[in-house]
């Protein structure tokens, strides 16, 4: 979904013409929502919940590969959020759906994108989203989303 929104995801996501993204409030949501995990599987179906937070990391992951949006460590830890709130979903779920394409695309990867300092230039830190996803989402390990820059 979000490969094919590339150019109109130009913006940092904190000087978007409709005001500063926040991060900061959807990070939390996200991790009400993941650690509820277990209580959402017993009064709801959790798997549209489970789409709309694949749907978040999908748009988030998108913006950095396609439209140029710069990963700060704010970003990435965002994006770890989502992750571990989906593997704490799934894992709530007896029967548990496929996972969609951009995630599955995403967890082939080896690679690490560099996570910058949110007010410079420099990078601090780095974040291997397929590495993540793939002990999160398959072997449901748990691991920091950040590792520390060397040299």
């Amino acid at each position: 979904m979000g490969k094919e929104a590339g150019a109109a995801l130009r913006w940092p996501l904190f000087a978007l013409p409709c005001g500063p993204h926040l991060y900061g409030q959807v990070a939390a949501a996200v991790a009400v929502v993941g650690s509820r995990a277990p209580r959402l599987s017993r009064v709801s179906d959790p798997t549209p919940v489970l789409t709309r937070v694949f749907e978040v990391l999908d748009l988030t992951t998108a913006g950095w590969e396609y439209g140029r949006v710069r990963v700060d460590t704010d970003a990435a830890a965002l994006a770890d959020r989502l992750i571990s709130t989906a593997g704490q979903v799934l894992a709530t779920i007896d029967d548990p759906p496929r996972l969609p394409p951009p995630v599955r695309e995403l967890m082939r990867r080896n690679s690490t994108l560099d996570g910058h300092d949110p007010n410079g230039p420099q990078v601090v830190g780095g974040i291997g989203l397929g590495a993540r996803m793939r002990e999160t989402l398959l072997v449901r390990g748990t691991a920091a989303g950040l590792t520390k820059v060397h040299g």
